[in-house]
């Protein structure tokens, strides 16, 4: 039965077109695959093939790099052969995310209600959880505290702690996602300071803390050996702290029906699952209850830190982890009532199967920039340098181009420095570029002879790009659908 899983899952991971395929990515998780691809080959940990970068949370990364280091063995790392792979490995993590929670379950549900529980708990992650996110970190991280959840609520029931494995899990928690060190890692330890016997309380926090602590010191001393600063580069940038930036996050929370979909009512799920656990707190063996409402504290923190000090606000791949938590809270406490099983049942397959289809399969996410990195690649030369801002991330992947990440999330702390000091001019000139690729929309198309492009958002900057019209050596139609979202204009790659 196993075998012909994975068999089934390796058929679909090679057969489904590309472009249904990129509707289950980011853009982001092309800077990922690109520049584990690069180091895999020895060019170093680089996107662009120009700038050293650490803009990506380890775990993930280094398990790309492992793959595609045992990849290039085999096969050629093509973007298209990466990109099936990865689709790949995603489906066995949420294979391995089901089965760590159908174990979870089988400790703290009545044995009765194991089968309905379960059901209701993979229908209600379809959508938030499984068919989303791939390409970057959200799927480790779930299976990461999933088996944390699996290794408490079985201490729990057999009176048995296991201090090193709950560190190694924390641990790896970090480097899956390294801002989860501010929220729910330390919610995490304080639900175990709660729930462990007194006897021996002392002495596993130390073990976990210090097993954790070390991790992370040791992930810190290395980013400032390499790079000069203890940060990745995406966080330096995202960072606004000491200053908050509440009011323009909460703002994007309400921006157009795309946001309230895919970020404000997945928030608003983890913020109810925490009213719901409150309400409902007397229905869980109590270790296990202490430590999944610790969890949905944390996440509720994790996502408000993101509110308050984050310049580009909460991100959809940021609540995954906290939705899994939130879910799994509301499904528990579903469960307790024992009414209404067969409709909520019937109700989320028909959100899983609509869903799936509108979000997965007819959808037009990234048609036209794979059209287009295609294009590029033949208008240009391996040594050119490309500046792109938005969905660089794609073209630089599918290009094979060198493509400079504009808004610096996986580029170098010294194109910040050129960025901040109102330098990216001189960038331009120290660096080389040769080409600016952009892409317009939902506006009519520029006449005349000069093209002029406002670059929004990269940092505390803002600059206007104004380039000569003749210097425009491609145009393509830009096309993006997706849900509720539905963008129209073109590509433009421009000679500097």
């Amino acid at each position: 039965m196993i075998f012909a899983l994975i068999a089934g899952a390796i058929t679909l991971s090679f057969i489904l077109p590309a472009g249904v395929v990129m509707n289950f990515f980011h853009d982001d998780s092309f800077f990922y695959m690109k520049t584990a691809v690069n180091l895999a080959t020895g060019m170093g940990s680089t996107f662009d093939g120009i700038n050293e970068t650490n803009g990506y949370h380890p775990l993930w990364f280094g398990l790309l790099a492992l793959t595609f280091t045992v990849m290039k063995l085999f096969v050629q790392l093509s973007p298209e052969v990466v990109m099936r792979v990865v689709f790949f490995v995603h489906l066995a993590f949420c294979a391995g995310i089901l089965s760590v929670n159908f174990k979870l379950l089988s400790l703290i549900v009545p044995r009765g209600t194991l089968r309905r529980s379960f059901l209701i708990l993979a229908l209600a992650l379809v959508i938030p959880v499984l068919i989303r996110d791939f390409g970057v970190e959200s799927h480790p991280a779930i299976l990461i505290i999933s088996v944390y959840f699996l290794a408490r609520a079985n201490e729990a029931r057999v009176s048995k702690s296991k201090p090193f494995l709950r560190a190694g899990l924390l641990a790896l928690l970090f480097l899956a996602r390294t801002d989860l060190l501010y929220s729910v890692i330390p919610a995490l330890i304080l639900a175990e300071v709660v729930t462990i016997r007194p006897e021996v309380r002392w002495r596993e926090m130390a073990i976990v803390t210090l097993v954790t602590g070390s991790t992370a010191i040791l992930y810190f001393v290395y980013n400032y050996l390499s790079y000069g600063y203890i940060f990745q580069i995406s966080a330096a940038i995202s960072n606004a702290f000491p200053d908050t930036v509440i009011m323009k996050n909460f703002h994007k929370l309400f921006y157009n029906l795309h946001h309230l979909l895919t970020i404000t009512s997945r928030f608003l799920i983890v913020v109810l699952s925490a009213v719901v656990f409150v309400y409902r707190r007397n229905v869980y063996q109590r270790e296990f209850s202490v430590t999944l409402l610790f969890a949905c504290l944390g996440s509720v923190a994790f996502c408000c830190l993101h509110i308050v000090f984050n310049n580009y606000g909460l991100r959809e791949w940021y609540i995954t982890m906290p939705d899994y938590i939130a879910l799994l809270i509301l499904v528990l406490a579903f469960i307790q009532t024992g009414r209404f099983y067969k409709p909520v049942v019937a109700g989320l397959t028909i959100v899983a199967v609509v869903g799936f289809y509108v979000l997965r399969i007819d959808s037009d996410k990234f048609d036209s920039v794979y059209h287009y990195s295609q294009l590029l690649k033949q208008s240009t030369h391996e040594s050119d340098r490309i500046f792109q801002t938005d969905f660089s991330g794609l073209t630089g992947f599918f290009s094979e181009r060198k493509v400079v990440n504009g808004d610096g999330f996986i580029n170098s702390f010294e194109y910040r420095d050129y960025v901040t000091s109102g330098r990216l001019n001189e960038y331009f000139t120290d660096y080389a570029i040769t080409h600016y690729s952009t892409y317009t929309f939902n506006k009519p198309d520029q006449k005349g002879s000069t093209f002029r492009d406002f670059i929004a958002g990269i940092y505390i900057a803002d600059y206007e790009a104004v380039i000569r019209r003749k210097n425009e050596v491609l145009q393509v139609p830009y096309s993006f659908r997706h849900g509720p979202s539905s963008y129209f204009g073109f590509w433009s790659l421009f000679k500097t």
